[in-house]
């Protein structure tokens, strides 16, 4: 093929130009026809003037919101009826699509993310979501021995709703509490101290243990939970080895959480 412009013959341009004609792209064959929506005046080409209904793309979104257009499916003409709801902060009418009210959660509740959020009672129904039960789950592991489901959220423990990342923290919590409640320990708390490793310039630099438990005798420990190790989590314990020599800590993996979950007919256990 020849490179660059290249120039069409006469014979060629009239071709086009004939075809143009019958399709009806060229401007003098444009037709004026009223949007639907802003009932504004507008041009189509001939071609579309028995379907084209609305001027712009934005008059295309508010019929689709007000429910004038029609779809298609398997043949059969439907037209979608939208549910109106008022704002229960606002009291505006706003309208909804039948399939969102019927599978989300709080639709056709609120107008906008603003409303939703200057709500006073949606934001005690989510204060006490995670309070006193079992929280959802939001992560779950994949492959050899990461086929546990992750809890996070607040739980009882004692008189306190304290955080914790997995449910395995949880009930170890449990645990401990039941020890101090029976002077095996002298007190424990959660993630109450970070370990910085000053020496070391990128990647892993600072270490929270789980849990700082009191012993009676003075001492204390820190005890760490780890269903799963993976790299992250060695690292730090090697430099906490390395670096924090003198610190006592206690490992709970596996095993060790299968001998305290024995005790399950005796502590309430999440």
């Amino acid at each position: 093929m020849p490179t660059g412009f290249y120039k069409r013959s006469e014979k060629e341009l009239d071709r086009l130009r004939k075809m143009m004609k019958e399709i009806g792209l060229r401007n003098d064959l444009k037709v004026k026809k009223i949007c639907e929506v802003c009932k504004k005046s507008y041009l189509c080409h001939n071609f579309r003037k028995n379907t084209s209904r609305f001027c712009s793309r934005e008059c295309f979104l508010k019929a689709s919101r007000m429910g004038l257009i029609i779809y298609f499916s398997k043949g059969h003409i439907r037209k979608i009826k939208r549910i109106e709801y008022n704002c229960k902060e606002c009291g505006k009418i706003k309208t909804i699509a039948p399939s969102q009210y019927k599978y989300y959660k709080n639709a056709g509740s609120f107008c906008s993310l603003i409303c939703k959020n200057k709500n006073k009672k949606y934001k005690k129904d989510m204060a006490n979501v995670f309070v006193g039960r079992m929280p959802i789950p939001i992560r779950i592991g994949y492959g050899t021995n990461r086929h546990v489901k992750v809890f996070n959220g607040k739980y009882l423990i004692g008189n306190k709703n304290i955080y914790f990342r997995s449910k395995w923290e949880a009930n170890y919590a449990v645990y401990l509490d039941f020890l101090k409640k029976n002077n095996s320990i002298k007190d424990w708390l959660f993630e109450k101290d970070v370990f910085i490793f000053q020496k070391i310039k990128f990647g892993t630099r600072s270490y929270r243990p789980d849990f700082k438990v009191f012993n009676n005798d003075g001492t204390f420990e820190y005890h760490e939970i780890k269903g799963w190790m993976d790299k992250k989590s060695k690292t730090k314990l090697n430099r906490m080895r390395i670096y924090f020599p003198n610190i006592k800590m206690v490992l709970i993996q596996q095993n060790e959480y299968r001998e305290i979950m024995k005790y399950k007919n005796l502590l309430k256990f999440y």
